[in-house]
């Protein structure tokens, strides 16, 4: 198997035919957990000084952190028993690197992922803060929850309380399905709760956003000025029962016909439509159309991911006139899970230089936000890497 085609669901299918039920004693598979405040020699190497040079922490949101768990702290959360069961083994595997991934006490895990989140944001300059997603759970056409089709739910209260409760290093995004029958009013009351945004992920969630039905949810995120983060692109990792075309960029131009300040999660990186055609040349497209100039955004969380090719990262880094349009993001806790980024397949594509190799090691092994951050700033192409504007994504949410 080519590496590049290698995505989350092909390598955890890979270890579930290995048969592999857990992960103790992988070594180089597993995310080892040290201390979230890496080494002050670590700290201090000039790999990780020249990083934050030109950026302000104040402006630097995480615009794309997963808040999840089991929900054993009775609050808000959810999990699909089919992914905490051994008889659905790519599930079952893909939790347990997860939740590997995110660091947690198999006795706590609500509660460790948490912790573990903060403590990794402390070790970033005063300002920078994580914005925690709420999931909200799938719905049909009916407005009926559809729980048995859904992967995992995590509550817009929930994701509020977590980000009052450390307000210096968290902000919060809601997650409303728009065919809700509350979908209007729940809107209302998580902007009120300081709500930055709204997520959704359509294949999973059930939602079409090309539908007709969306556009009094749309109508009502432009009033309250909320963009829309959405996934786009194949999505392989999470539950789905809807088509996976709902993951189209395209599908959004209703939105932004509406005025809605639209966020194309990963920049669609992945993917293909019916006629073979890349998701991402959709994304160039509508990125290249004058009319979506201050509506249209992409986060580049999981660009570096294995099942991307060098030509969409190296797309990103060159069209230098989309970067102020660029929104940084993570995608924690995938940076904790160590086999989706290779950094010796970026160094050869000529992205990273051997030098970098060992500090990122290093630095993943201690903080994978900080990882991430580190390493997109350091991605190169021809000498051009994402510029400052890129990380300064606190302009775009009110």
């Amino acid at each position: 198997m080519k590496e590049s085609s290698l995505s989350r669901r092909r390598f955890v299918s890979f270890l579930a035919v290995g048969g592999l039920t857990s992960l103790s004693g992988c070594s180089g598979l597993i995310n080892p957990c040290r201390r979230a405040d890496p080494p002050k020699d670590l700290m201090k190497h000039p790999m990780v000084q020249e990083a934050w040079r030109g950026v302000d922490p104040a402006q630097m949101w995480d615009v794309h952190v997963h808040l999840t768990g089991t929900g054993d702290s009775g609050k808000g959360l959810w999990l699909h028993p089919s992914s905490q069961q051994r008889h659905h083994p790519m599930r079952y595997l893909a939790t347990k690197f997860f939740m590997n991934g995110g660091c947690v006490d198999p006795k706590q895990v609500d509660q460790s992922y948490v912790r573990r989140l903060h403590a990794l944001m402390e070790a970033f300059p005063s300002g920078a803060k994580a914005m925690l997603l709420a999931f909200d759970y799938a719905y049909n056409e009916s407005r009926q929850l559809q729980q048995e089709k859904s992967h995992f739910y995590t509550s817009n209260s929930y994701a509020a309380e977590m980000a009052q409760r450390y307000p210096e290093r968290f902000e919060w995004i809601a997650s409303i399905h728009p065919w809700r029958s509350d979908a209007i009013p729940a809107l209302e009351r998580a902007a009120a709760n300081g709500a930055k945004a709204v997520k959704w992920l359509p294949p999973s969630q059930g939602i079409d956003p090309a539908n007709p039905r969306c556009v009094p949810f749309y109508k009502a995120l432009a009033r309250l000025e909320l963009p829309l983060l959405c996934h786009t692109g194949e999505e392989k990792a999470v539950i789905s029962h809807s088509p996976e075309d709902w993951g189209e960029p395209k599908r959004l131009k209703l939105a932004l016909k509406h005025d809605v300040k639209v966020i194309l999660a990963h920049c669609a990186t992945t993917g293909h439509d019916q006629n073979g055609h890349p998701y991402f040349d959709q994304f160039i497209q509508m990125m290249e159309r004058p009319a979506y100039e201050g509506l249209l955004f992409g986060d580049i969380s999981a660009v570096v991911l294995r099942n991307r090719t060098k030509l969409e990262i190296q797309t990103l880094l060159e069209r230098t006139e989309w970067h102020q349009r660029m929104l940084y993001g993570s995608d924690y806790p995938l940076p904790g899970i160590v086999p989706l980024i290779s950094l010796s397949r970026l160094q050869g594509f000529g992205f990273l230089q051997a030098s970098q190799i060992e500090p990122l090691r290093l630095l993943r092994e201690h903080n994978p936000m900080l990882f991430s951050f580190v390493l997109t700033r350091v991605l190169r192409h021809e000498g051009t890497g994402f510029s400052d504007q890129a990380f300064h994504t606190r302009k775009l949410f009110p």
